[in-house]
C-alpha cells in the first residue's frame, strides 16, 4: 500500500486521466511554461536577426511555427561561429607554403605498402594485371561477406535542373533512355549483386562468410540515400513508386541532412525566401557525418556488421556503384579513408588532393639515461612540437589563384590530382570524423533572389552584380584530416567522371 501511495503521489490516479500526481503536475506545468516561452519568440528575442520575425503576426499558425523551428535549428551564435570558421578557412595566404602534392605509393615490393602520414596516390596504369585483379577479387570478397554499404549523396539543390526542389538525381539529364541518375545507380547496384552471386558460386571461401543475407540467399548491400529536409520525401516516393528497382526495400534507407540559414554577403543577416520563410540550404557534403550520426545510419551499419562504406556524390553520371576494384584497393591497404582521383587537365570545379604540414604537440620522455634507469630515477616528460603530414582536400571555391590553380610554364599543375567525389570510409572512422568536421565550415558566395523585409520588395541580382549571398557548408574531404593517411586511386576522367553541374 505504501508503494502504491508513492506511485499515486508521483503519477496520479491511473483510473482518472485528469488526475496528476505532485511530481508529474510540476513537470507538466514546467513544460507548459517552456512551450509558452517558445511560442512567444519575437523579434526582440532574435538579437541581430530580428528582421526574420518582422511579419510574424501576419502569418498563419503553421507558417509561423515552421519559421520559428527553422530559426531554432541553428541558433544565431552557432551561425556566427560557423561564419567565422568559414572566413578563417578561406584565407590560405599564410599557409600556402605548408601544402604539398600527394606522394606516389610504391607497389613494387613483396609486401603490401604501409602508408605513412599524408596523402598517397596509386596509378593503376603502372601496376600489373595481377595486382589489379587482386584488388577486384578483394573487393568482391568484401562485398560477398556483407561487410560493405553504399551511400548516395543527393542533398544538393540546383534550381537550374527541373522544378524547384527537385533532386538532381531525379531529373532528365538528356539520356536516350530518359532514366534519371538514381534509377541508373540502383540498376548498376543490381548488376554488382549479380557479379557477387557469380563470384560466390566460383569461390570456395564463401561458406565462411558472415554475410547479412536476404531470403533469396543473396548478399545484401545496404544503401543509404541522403537527401535534404525538402527533398527527402520526394526521394522516398520515387523509390517506393518504382519498387526500389528490384533492390530489397529492407536494405534501403533515406535520411536527410540538416539545413543552415543563408546569409547576406555584406551584413551577415539571414536572407528571407519570403515574408514567412528563411532562405535555408543543405549543410554540404560534410553534413553526411552529422546526419549519419543523428539519423541512426552509423548504428544501423554497426548492427549489420558493416565495416566499410563507399560514399558517392549523386551528381556524377559515370559513377561505378560499389566498384569492387576501388573497394579492394582500399581494403588491402588497410586505410580508414580513400578517394578516387583524376588528373587535373583544366581549372574545373574539383577539389585538389594534397597534404599539408601541421605542427602537433606530443609528450615525449627525455633524459632517461642508463644511470637514471639503474637508480630508478623518474624520467623527464616534455611537450615537444612535431611536424606531421595531414591528408587534405582543398575545395575549388577556396583555391588561391597561384600555384594551386594555375599550371606552370610546362603546362603541368604542381598539384595535379583532383577529387572525383567517390570515397571509402571505415565505419569506425565515422564518429571521429563527425566530432571534428562539424566545427569546420566553408563559405560559398552566390547570387540569390530574396525578399527584403525592410522595403517589402524582392531583390533579384543580375549576372553583372557581385554575389549577394553566403552559403555555409561542410565538406566531406575535411574528414581526411582526422586520419593518419588517405589513399588516392587515380582513374580516367573520361571513363568515370561526368558531373551534372550548374548550367
Amino acid at each position: 500500500e505504501t508503494h502504491q501511495d508513492c506511485k499515486d503521489a508521483i503519477w496520479g490516479d491511473p483510473t482518472d486521466p485528469d488526475s496528476d500526481g505532485g511530481l508529474l503536475k510540476i513537470v507538466r506545468q514546467r513544460l507548459g511554461v517552456v512551450d509558452q516561452l517558445e511560442e512567444r519568440l519575437t523579434p526582440r528575442d532574435a538579437g541581430d536577426q530580428k528582421h526574420v520575425f518582422t511579419y510574424l503576426q501576419e502569418l498563419d499558425e503553421e507558417t509561423a511555427h515552421t519559421l520559428q523551428e527553422d530559426f531554432r535549428s541553428m541558433p544565431p551564435n552557432a551561425v556566427a561561429d560557423a561564419y567565422a570558421s568559414a572566413l578563417d578557412n578561406a584565407d590560405m595566404s599564410e599557409d600556402i607554403h605548408r601544402y604539398e602534392p600527394p606522394r606516389i605509393t610504391n607497389w613494387f615490393v613483396k609486401r603490401l605498402p604501409v602508408l605513412p602520414h599524408g596523402m598517397h596516390m596509386t596509378i593503376p596504369e603502372e601496376l600489373s594485371h595481377n595486382r589489379i585483379n587482386s584488388f577486384r577479387a578483394a573487393g568482391l570478397n568484401f562485398l560477398s561477406a556483407g561487410r560493405c554499404g553504399i551511400v548516395i549523396l543527393c542533398g544538393g539543390m540546383d534550381a537550374n535542373y527541373g522544378p524547384p526542389g527537385t533532386p538532381k538525381v531525379l531529373v532528365d539529364v538528356g539520356l536516350p533512355s530518359g532514366k534519371p541518375m538514381l534509377q541508373i545507380f540502383f540498376e548498376r547496384l543490381k548488376r554488382v549483386l549479380h557479379m557477387i552471386a557469380k563470384h560466390r558460386t566460383a569461390s570456395t571461401a564463401h561458406s565462411e562468410a558472415h554475410a547479412y543475407e536476404d531470403d533469396d540467399n543473396k548478399t545484401a548491400i545496404p544503401v543509404y540515400v541522403m537527401g535534404n529536409e525538402f527533398n527527402k520525401h520526394i526521394l522516398e516516393e520515387f523509390l517506393v513508386g518504382n519498387d526500389y528497382f528490384g533492390v530489397d526495400s529492407r536494405n534501403v534507407m533515406v535520411f536527410a541532412q540538416a539545413d543552415v540559414p543563408v546569409l547576406d554577403a555584406h551584413t551577415g543577416k539571414y536572407l528571407m525566401a519570403n515574408r514567412g520563410a528563411m532562405w535555408m540550404y543543405p549543410n554540404g557534403t560534410g553534413g553526411f557525418f552529422k546526419a549519419a550520426h543523428e539519423a541512426g545510419v552509423t548504428s544501423d551499419l554497426k548492427c549489420r556488421g558493416i565495416e566499410g562504406l563507399l560514399v558517392m556524390n549523386g551528381d556524377n553520371l559515370l559513377t561505378k556503384v560499389a566498384d569492387p576494384k576501388f573497394l579492394g584497393f582500399s581494403v588491402m591497404l588497410n586505410v580508414h579513408c580513400a578517394v578516387k582521383a583524376m588528373t587535373r587537365k583544366t581549372l574545373g570545379p574539383v577539389g585538389v588532393l594534397c597534404h599539408y604540414k601541421k605542427n602537433i604537440k606530443v609528450r615525449k620522455t627525455v633524459g632517461k639515461t642508463f644511470t637514471a634507469k639503474l637508480h630508478g630515477l623518474p624520467a623527464e616528460v616534455q611537450e615537444v612540437t612535431e611536424v606531421r603530414l595531414v591528408p587534405a582536400c582543398v575545395e575549388h571555391s577556396e583555391l588561391p589563384l597561384d600555384e594551386f590553380a594555375r599550371p606552370g610554364k610546362d603546362g603541368q599543375y604542381k598539384y595535379p590530382v583532383g577529387n572525383v567525389g567517390q570515397y571509402y570510409w571505415t565505419v569506425d572512422s565515422l564518429d571521429e570524423a563527425y566530432r571534428r568536421v562539424r566545427f569546420k565550415w566553408h563559405a560559398r558566395r552566390n547570387r540569390i533572389t530574396h525578399f527584403d523585409v525592410d522595403t517589402g520588395q524582392w531583390v533579384t541580382p543580375t549576372r553583372a552584380d557581385p554575389p549577394n549571398g553566403t552559403r555555409l557548408e561542410m565538406f566531406i574531404g575535411d574528414g581526411f584530416e582526422v586520419q593518419k593517411a588517405c589513399a588516392a586511386f587515380l582513374v580516367d576522367e573520361t571513363v568515370e567522371c561526368a558531373k551534372v553541374k550548374t548550367k
